[in-house]
């Protein structure tokens, strides 16, 4: 027969229903592909712009002091760009904030990753761009404008977004720009040269192959050789040296979610073609015997379905790449607002390819049955078709054996049939438990890091902190020029208008000792007894056992009258006294280790009026335990309610570390209808000029706004994708009842003929699907708490701090789900049940 593709082109038209799920299910698979791959693809593009925008699109840096060098290098094989940077003297707006001006190069500006926020960049050396901080310092309202900094005058002609380390540091970049051509910009000086590699360049082998190049200075010392200093974050994000952990994650993820919608999709369209044949056996059979050979048969099947598929598959990419720009451009989901749509041309045709492939391997089962249909048996009563039914027995005999009631008859049928077809009933399982196993998962994941964040925040509710940073990042190690607040400070903030209380915790270091990063200053040293110490502490890098005593590396905190009247409130054993804190060494120490989620393994075993000695500076003394707290109001910001540490007076702090300690943190707590804007800026006003302190409103943090609305973005991104997958796998339930239906028309009409009523065949169908839905649900449950069980004694067996948290809210929501979305997904093959005569269905049965 030569029309094989007509016909299975009419048979489409004519099932305008089942023409209709598989297009649906193709465009929903389809369109979440898409969307992934467009998400992951833009966000490895976004972290590239933010890596860019905040240290540049360099590779390597070098310093040299020979124009020749750079000519050199700018011919290397495996450069592609390079610039000429050479920074002045400092300006200094004032004690704390300043200017550095900087001259680049022209060619190869963009290396500098500067990117223009108002005005034009600059054209000659006269020029200069600030960034947007500065130009509100300077009150810079319009552009260009005259300014004189250190006895030359420039003309402000725009202004360039802000860096956060140059905000931090205080330091905004004067930006001006010379011609390359005409030599270097000082003679004799040292210039720092920005190389940005091709493309395809190993960058180990082309840093390797610049030592060569004479007059080219390295600036990094690492284990006992000079390296160029490297831009690590954009590196990463190129994926030229390692993965940021988010890509690595999003990409993880979006393969995940991508095999999961492909799976779904093969057992939907498995489903959906099976109930095709099924309900044209007598079709099938007719065309078998006017002359359609098996091969025919099989591949009119296929085409048919292949037809629709294609049909579908442009559907669902216009749909994906429609979503995608709504969401990630004009929504800005991910930080992604005003970013080109990057449609990654790559992905998207292996994505097509697979979903072809899984639309024809889906179909190909199904129609390798169809093609062995018996003619005479198919035309003769619809038979033609061998249904293979599970051999393995339910154990609902067991339970149900002697229940003859009518009302529990159809439930105890509906369980047993499930059975008859094992691996459809598996299949449909395992389709639904997936979308239920990732809604557990995921939510576990982000409910126990959220929750180990919030740990971590100060246990005292405050509306605004002055934190004082003492490190010097651009020295690698404390400023020793950074003042600590003193007691006129302090009032001159407690006498601000609306202000109610203000904490100011000492804290202690050795702020003598040069400091680098990465290495451990001199702590203070608890000496407690072995027997007391708890050994799952023992190799903790910051305990040593010492003459049979443990030795605890710790901070320690001092606290004023008023802060140890608020501590009062946190301690789960002992007491606190006031006036013999003052004259007595008595301290407060955690219970638990706080960065362990269960909080149920202490420290010690040490009760108030237990003694300690401490050590400090080669002072020794004996202490008191006064009490012991599981959490602790007023920690200095880098130890926020973690780690071990002793909290004492802080006159007795004062008199042990020979009043070396510092404030670290001021707390301050306002009225309840007090004017926060004027607050944070008489504290501004206060505290903004001095040279490393910072003003933070913890109630209206512009940071903590941000998270969580990106945490909004990422949890509605992961549960419209869940809920799409629950969708096909609702529409896999449907077309396996549809499909349970068709294959039991003669069972049911007996039933009828028996005296079964219609209500009866409708909960024994409903049953049916609720018992897919529950299924689904339990399996989906379990697993998905085994893997979070799993996921979570991984993090706690590398001692990081992670929360078990049962996400009972996403088990109950997804039971509702499970069980309404497959009772409602019956609703299509009961109605055409119902239209099925009973007669009609017992005339051809075979005695």
């Amino acid at each position: 027969m030569k029309h094989g593709f007509s016909i299975g082109y009419k048979y489409a038209v004519r099932q305008p229903k089942r023409t209709l799920l598989i297009l649906i299910g193709v465009a929903i698979a389809v369109m979440l592909m898409t969307a992934v791959s467009i998400t992951t693809q833009m966000y490895n593009s976004l972290l590239i712009k933010q890596a860019t925008e905040q240290y540049g699109a360099w590779h390597a840096a070098y310093e040299t002091d020979s124009f020749k060098t750079v000519e050199l290098v700018k011919q290397h094989a495996m450069v592609e760009e390079i610039n000429v940077l050479l920074q002045h003297d400092f300006y200094w707006v004032n004690e704390n904030k300043k200017i550095a001006p900087t001259t680049a190069s022209q060619q190869g500006l963009e290396l500098t990753g500067i990117v223009l926020s108002k005005g034009q960049m600059p054209l000659s050396p006269s020029e200069m761009v600030i960034e947007d901080w500065m130009a509100d310092i300077l009150n810079i309202k319009s552009f260009p404008t005259q300014m004189e900094m250190n006895g030359l005058i420039y003309t402000i002609t725009g202004t360039v977004k802000t860096r956060a380390e140059s905000l931090r540091r205080g330091t905004s970049i004067g930006l001006t720009v010379y011609d390359l051509n005409t030599g270097l910009i000082e003679e004799g000086a040292k210039h720092s040269l920005l190389i940005r590699f091709k493309p395809k360049a190993d960058i180990e082998e082309a840093i390797e192959s610049l030592r060569t190049v004479p007059n080219l200075y390295a600036t990094e010392e690492k284990d006992g050789f000079l390296h160029p200093k490297e831009n690590t974050v954009l590196l990463r994000a190129e994926g030229k040296k390692g993965r940021d952990t988010n890509e690595v994650f999003i990409n993880v993820l979006g393969l995940v979610i991508s095999g999961i919608v492909l799976f779904t999709l093969f057992i939907s369209i498995y489903n959906i073609v099976n109930i095709s044949i099924y309900d044209r056996i007598r079709q099938f059979g007719l065309l078998r015997a006017v002359g359609l050979s098996p091969a025919q048969l099989f591949r009119m099947v296929i085409q048919e379905t292949v037809m629709i598929s294609l049909i579908a598959i442009p559907i669902g990419i216009l749909a994906g790449i429609g979503i995608s720009r709504l969401i990630l451009v004009r929504f800005g989901f991910f930080s992604m607002s005003g970013m080109p749509l990057i449609i990654p041309i790559g992905k998207l045709l292996i994505g097509i390819i697979v979903s072809i492939a899984s639309v024809l391997f889906s179909c190909a089962i199904p129609a390798s049955r169809a093609a062995q249909i018996s003619p005479i048996g198919a035309i003769r009563s619809g038979a033609g078709l061998k249904i293979n039914e599970s051999k393995i027995k339910s154990f609902g005999p067991f339970l149900f054996t002697n229940i003859k009631n009518p009302f529990v008859f159809p439930v105890v049928l509906s369980f047993k049939n499930l059975w008859r077809r094992k691996k459809s009933y598996i299949f449909t399982v395992i389709t639904l438990s997936l979308s239920t196993f990732l809604l557990i998962v995921y939510s576990f994941v982000v409910k126990s890091d959220r929750a180990r964040t919030a740990s971590r925040i100060d246990a005292y509710p405050v509306d605004f902190m002055i934190y004082i940073d003492y490190f010097d990042y651009s020295q690698d190690e404390f400023d020793k020029d950074i003042e600590s607040p003193d007691k006129d400070f302090i009032a001159s903030i407690e006498n601000i208008d609306g202000i109610r209380d203000v904490f100011a915790p000492t804290d202690w270091y050795n702020w003598n000792e040069h400091h680098t990063i990465g290495h451990i200053p001199k702590f203070l040293k608890v000496k407690i007894d072995a027997d007391k110490v708890s050994k799952s502490y023992w190799n903790d890098y910051v305990i040593q056992e010492n003459n049979g005593k443990m030795v605890f590396g710790s901070t320690a905190i001092g606290y004023d009258d008023k802060e140890l009247e608020v501590l009062k409130n946190y301690l789960c054993e002992g007491s606190v006294d006031v006036e013999l804190l003052k004259k007595e060494f008595v301290i407060f120490i955690p219970k638990y280790n706080m960065q362990i989620s269960a909080r149920n393994i202490p420290y010690t075993d040490l009760k108030p009026g237990d003694s300690v000695e401490i050590s400090l500076n080669g002072k020794n003394v004996t202490a008191t335990v006064g009490g012991l707290f599981e959490k602790l109001p007023f920690a200095p910001n880098h130890w926020i309610n973690e780690g071990f540490m002793v909290v004492m007076h802080n006159e007795k702090l004062a008199e042990l570390s020979e009043n070396t300690s510092k404030y670290y943190s001021i707390y301050i707590t306002v009225d309840e209808n007090a004017d926060r804007e004027q607050i944070e800026y008489e504290l501004g006003n206060i505290a903004g000029n001095k040279k490393g302190y910072k003003v933070s409103d913890l109630v209206n943090n512009p940071y903590k706004i941000e998270l969580r609305k990106l945490q909004a973005q990422v949890d509605t991104a992961i549960y419209s994708v869940l809920a799409c997958i629950a969708a096909i796998s609702m529409l896999t339930i449907l077309n396996t009842v549809s499909s349970n239906i068709i294959v039991r028309f003669k069972e049911l009409g007996m039933l009828r003929a028996t005296g079964m009523t219609g209500n009866q065949i409708s909960t024994l169908i409903r049953c049916e699907g609720l018992f897919y839905g529950l299924t689904g649900w339990l399996a989906g449950t379990i697993t998905g708490l085994g893997a979070s069980y799993i996921i979570y004694r991984i993090i706690q067996r590398n001692e990081a701090n992670v929360v078990w948290i049962t996400p009972w809210p996403e088990i109950l929501i997804a039971l509702a789900v499970c069980s309404i979305g497959s009772i409602i997904s019956t609703a299509l093959p009961l109605s055409k049940l119902r239209r099925i005569s009973v007669v009609e269905n017992i005339n051809n049965i075979e005695f």
